[in-house]
């Protein structure tokens, strides 16, 4: 196996390691983002055990679910773009032990 073969099978594996990290480094975000969006549900049902009108109520219910249905869409994006790079990365690996063969 020739060194550019050999170089151009490395670029290609630390391309996707850095997009595996970007990947982490998303989820990670969006764990931040949920975990934010629970301490906010806390706080609004202390709020509402004091006082809430149902006008209040309703308003509330809709913005947790905008919230939890736009939270669910990201969730979607992340897992078709993973299923992706997981395509990727074993398609690479399959030429990778056909080129090793070769050598």
């Amino acid at each position: 196996m020739s060194q550019a073969t050999l170089d151009l099978i490395l670029r290609k594996i630390t391309d996707m390691d850095r997009r595996f990290d970007s990947m982490d480094g998303r989820l990670d975000s969006l764990d931040g983002r949920f975990d934010l969006l629970a301490i906010t549900v806390a706080g609004m049902n202390e709020r509402l055990e004091t006082s809430a009108t149902k006008k209040d109520l309703r308003e509330m219910e809709d913005r947790i679910l905008i919230s939890i249905d736009g939270f669910g869409k990201r969730v979607d994006a992340f897992d078709i773009e993973l299923d992706a790079l997981r395509g990727g990365q074993q398609r690479h690996e399959e030429r990778l032990n056909r080129l090793e063969k070769l050598a």
